[in-house]
C-alpha cells in the first residue's frame, strides 16, 4: 500500500514544477548566444552578420572566451529555439597549437568563399566547404602575425567547420 506522505510529497514536486516559470525570451542575437552558451564570456562587440550557411536568412556570429579558450560562435538564423539554433567551435589560446587562436583577438571578419585556389596549401579542401558566390566564411583576426584561423559551414555536417594554413 503507497505511503502517504510519498503521495503528497510527489503531488507537490509536480505541482510545483507546472508552475515554475519559462525562461526567459531573448530579444537580441547577444541574449541568445549568451543565455545558450554561458561558459563563454561573449563580446557583444565582436558581433557580425553573415549568412553563414547560405540559407537566405541572416545569422550573427560572436567571439567569447573562458581563462583557457576562445570561441567562435553563431545563432543560425530561422524558426525553432535558440539552443537548436546556437553552434560554437572553441579553440586553445595559444601560440603553437593548430587548433590555437595565436595573439589577442582583435574582430571576426567576413572572407568570401567563393574560390578553391585558397586550398592550394592544403591539398584539399575542407570537408563540408562550399564554393559560392554568396557563401562567406568567418576569420578570427588576431594582434600578431599568423594565419588565421577560418570558421565556415560545413553543409555536410550541417554544422561549423574550420581551416587554416
Amino acid at each position: 500500500m503507497p505511503n502517504f506522505r510519498h503521495i503528497l510529497v510527489l503531488f507537490l514536486v509536480c505541482a510545483d514544477s507546472a508552475n515554475a516559470a519559462p525562461p526567459p525570451e531573448v530579444s537580441t542575437p547577444f541574449e541568445a548566444i549568451s543565455s545558450a552558451l554561458p561558459q563563454f564570456r561573449w563580446r557583444p562587440e565582436s558581433q557580425l552578420t553573415v549568412d553563414i550557411n547560405a540559407d537566405g536568412q541572416r545569422d550573427w556570429a560572436f567571439f567569447g572566451t573562458t581563462e583557457t579558450t576562445g570561441a567562435v560562435g553563431v545563432v543560425v538564423g530561422g524558426e525553432g529555439p535558440i539552443s537548436k539554433r546556437t553552434r560554437y567551435l572553441d579553440f586553445m589560446l595559444s601560440n603553437s597549437h593548430q587548433r590555437g587562436i595565436c595573439g589577442r583577438f582583435q574582430e571576426l571578419r567576413l572572407s568570401p568563399q567563393d574560390a578553391e585556389a585558397k586550398f592550394e596549401g592544403l591539398g584539399a579542401r575542407p570537408e563540408g566547404w562550399k564554393g559560392c558566390a554568396k557563401c562567406f566564411e568567418i576569420e578570427v583576426v588576431t594582434d600578431v602575425e599568423c594565419d588565421p584561423l577560418h570558421v565556415y559551414w560545413n553543409h555536410d555536417r550541417q554544422s561549423l567547420g574550420w581551416w587554416r594554413n
